[in-house]
């Protein structure tokens, strides 16, 4: 036996040393676990291990076990590599025990077998909800910030955690601009101490209106906005009794509202605006007596309204955009900007716009682009700044809305309306008032009494004529005028100084400019296109600042500028880009100090009677062919001038 022994001995050492000797050396192939097998306590625990591997590796966990996930799952050769093994919720009868191969591309291979335990707690529900949430919604291939599934659910961005009943809990998941897709996983619903949850503004969230959420009996916060969300809202959601926050705005939820919105007694912000609800409001909506914002807009809602007097605390209040409208361009000028009126093609809340009483913390009402025929109401509403009514066939507006003394702006354009109220309160709050396209036959000689008024919008109505006394509307800044039928101007027109936009197009108004341009400090743009001003036009280049002057298809005559005045003050001209005073009588020839406005980019003075050698110096001027001379002076006037430009 001794001998035998000693044989095997020597045989193993040549062995060997003859293996050693050879020129190459053979690399083994190597996978090993630290350990063989491993128990984790509980649902939403982990275990770890290191792994050894002498080649690039792939896990595999046996198809009886889905409980189980392991990070990573790949991975490069190299030693004392770090693997977790994480325990998840289960289905009923799966296997307790897994078994995890480790493999090599060559086949070589170890297992290791993982026991689990089914002690659950509210932390690592939480935390199992959480890791579900990931993986459905591209955690690791989308998401911006992803969560390391590796560390502690206190580190994952978006997730808050305090103590309830001795525990960790979540109580607030922030999702919102995540980058996440997909739908949301019904394990959300096992974060039963969350108060707050947002997946606003992920944009590719899709799926039905995640019913289990209703099941979050604490959730105060819900914020499910901008994405893809289809289907219905639940009644039920309105019964959480702590719901304070809602906010589904621009999905694609459809159907009709709940009957029981006004279950939600506690409801202080309720945004679902941007979706295609139908129907008619509920008239429950009047218990939400907390509400401070509520926005229904841009929907496909119809029928009367609920009274809002209920709701004290209102502070915004969002209807807007419920029917349906139609820009037509009406065209009667079709070598000027185009003439668009809004057409009412269907849908949207209608009849009388509701009455608002007692709101003294209302602040802003939009019922714009609707069907309401009667103007909306309001009293005592102190607080109240902005009214749109825009897009309604309104043929009036109540009295309550010029003689406030609090609101600011009024927007009604686009709807039928023939008569203005008379303002009566010289305390009038009035900043703008917005009333292009509609049907006025004329303006109550009282609204100069809107002393504090700057923004005036009347274009494109009926009117033939403004008031005598404009003037003492000593704030006005913005005066939009055109597309009407006014033939003169008030006598104290050209005293509203402090005006900065001036624009009439498309009046049969026979006027001349005003003598007092100089005092006109703020104006920067003029626009009288298409009008029947008379004179020279020497005064427009005493106006200071006036950057844009839009006086085409009009009858000025004589010389562009007629003496030396009006000379100087063109040469000294700091802010002019625009110049059109095409299809007029104008004569004489270009004057050389319009070489000195370096700021003038376009200069359209084609089809006037312009005559005479242009003088070269215009050749060296840096804007001669900006200006497009050829095109846009030299036709319908008799000019001589070398086309430099050509080919330019």
């Amino acid at each position: 036996m001794r001998l035998l022994n000693r044989v095997l001995l020597l045989s193993t050492i040549i062995f060997a040393t003859f293996s050693c000797s050879g020129d190459e050396s053979v690399d083994e192939s190597r996978i090993e676990a630290t350990v063989s097998e491993v128990s984790i306590s509980e649902i939403g625990g982990s275990a770890s291990l290191k792994l050894t591997a002498s080649s690039p590796w792939v896990a595999k966990v046996s198809s009886s076990a889905e409980w189980l996930t392991i990070s990573p799952e790949n991975g490069p050769a190299g030693e004392g590599i770090n693997v977790s093994l994480i325990a998840s919720t289960y289905q009923s009868g799966e296997s307790k025990e897994a078994t995890v191969e480790f493999r090599l591309l060559d086949g070589t291979s170890t297992s290791v077998k993982v026991k689990r335990g089914d002690v659950v707690s509210g932390r690592t529900t939480d935390s199992l909800a959480l890791v579900t949430l990931f993986k459905s919604t591209g955690g690791e291939r989308f998401w911006r910030n992803p969560w390391n599934l590796n560390s502690s659910m206190n580190n994952w961005e978006g997730v808050s955690l305090e103590q309830v009943d001795g525990e960790l809990r979540v109580t607030r998941l922030m999702m919102q601009e995540r980058n996440m897709r997909g739908e949301l996983p019904e394990q959300l619903m096992y974060l039963d101490q969350l108060r707050q949850l947002s997946f606003e503004a992920n944009y590719l969230l899709t799926g039905d209106f995640p019913d289990f959420l209703v099941n979050l009996e604490k959730l105060q916060l819900l914020n499910l906005g901008d994405n893809k969300f289809t289907g219905s809202i639940p009644s039920s959601l309105f019964e959480l009794p702590e719901l304070t926050w809602l906010i589904l705005k621009n999905n694609q939820f459809s159907g009709v509202l709940p009957q029981n919105m006004g279950s939600a007694v506690n409801m202080v912000t309720l945004f679902l605006d941007g979706n295609q609800f139908s129907g008619s409001v509920p008239s429950s909506l009047s218990n939400l007596v907390n509400v401070e914002y509520l926005s229904l807009a841009n929907n496909q809602l119809t029928g009367e309204l609920p009274s809002f007097n209920q709701m004290t605390s209102l502070n915004s209040l969002d209807l807007s955009s419920n029917a349906i409208y139609e820009d037509v361009n009406i065209g009667q000028f079709p070598d000027l900007e185009p003439n668009i009126l809004a057409q009412y093609v269907s849908g949207g809340f209608s009849g009388a716009a509701p009455k608002f009483e007692n709101l003294s913390s209302l602040t802003e009402v939009n019922l714009s682009v609707n069907n309401f025929s009667i103007s909306p109401e309001f009293e005592n509403c102190g607080s109240l700044t902005i009214v749109d009514v825009n897009r309604n066939p309104l043929t009036t507006l109540h009295s309550s809305l010029l003689n406030s003394s609090s609101i600011e702006d009024i927007y009604a354009f686009d709807c039928k309306i023939t008569s203005l109220p008379e303002v009566t309160n010289d305390n009038a709050s009035l900043l703008l008032l917005s009333i292009n396209n509609n049907e006025l036959a004329s303006l109550p000689s009282s609204i100069v009494n809107l002393k504090k008024l700057e923004n005036l919008y009347i274009q494109n109505n009926k009117l033939t004529e403004l008031p005598e006394g404009m003037s003492a509307i000593k704030s006005i800044a913005m005066l939009q005028m055109g597309y009407n039928e006014i033939t003169s101007l008030p006598s104290d027109f050209w005293n509203m100084t402090s005006l900065g936009f001036i624009s009439m197009p498309c009046n049969p108004l026979v006027a001349t400019l005003p003598t007092n341009s100089a005092e006109f400090t703020d104006l920067s743009i003029l626009n009288i296109n298409c009008c029947k001003f008379e004179g020279t036009v020497s005064s427009l280049w005493s106006i200071p600042r006036v950057s844009e002057i839009h006086a085409s298809q009009n009858n000025f005559s004589g010389e562009l500028a007629e003496d030396q005045a009006a000379k100087d003050a063109l040469k000294r001209h700091l802010y002019l880009t625009l110049l059109t005073l095409d299809d007029n009588n104008l004569t004489g020839n270009l004057p050389e100090e319009l070489i000195n406005v370096e700021s003038l980019t376009i200069l359209h003075l084609y089809n006037n009677n312009l005559s005479g050698v242009v003088s070269d110096k215009f050749y060296g001027s840096t804007n001669w062919c900006k200006w497009g001379p050829m095109n846009h002076i030299k036709p319908g006037n008799d000019l001589v001038m070398e086309d430099v430009c050509a080919g330019s």
